[in-house]
């Protein structure tokens, strides 16, 4: 089996405004309002993950939109595991502006 070494993580993924369906990934206590993807970009780094940005790229539920994504060396953590990981980073950074 094939080894990923990057995982993808969309702005939609922690965005409070949307529902599960649409997108959401955490629940919504522990969701962001208002995401930008350098917000996300900053969270991830923050963190000591190595982060690549691909700011043009297309969530599929959303394809008319180009809201961004990041892709993250995980080294070997589980998806969900880092994505709890991020959003107490945001929403620890939302608290401090």
């Amino acid at each position: 089996m094939r080894k990923k070494s990057k995982t993808i993580f969309w702005l939609a993924y922690f965005d409070k405004r949307l529902t599960r369906k649409q997108g959401r990934r955490l629940s919504k206590s522990e969701a962001i309002d208002k995401i930008t993807l350098e917000q996300l970009v900053e969270a991830a780094r923050m963190l000591g993950f190595e982060v690549d940005v691909d700011p043009e790229a297309r969530f599929p539920a959303s394809w008319y939109e180009h809201p961004g994504r990041i892709l993250v060396n995980t080294e070997g953590q589980s998806k969900s595991k880092v994505l709890q990981k991020i959003g107490k980073q945001l929403r620890k950074m939302s608290t401090l502006t």
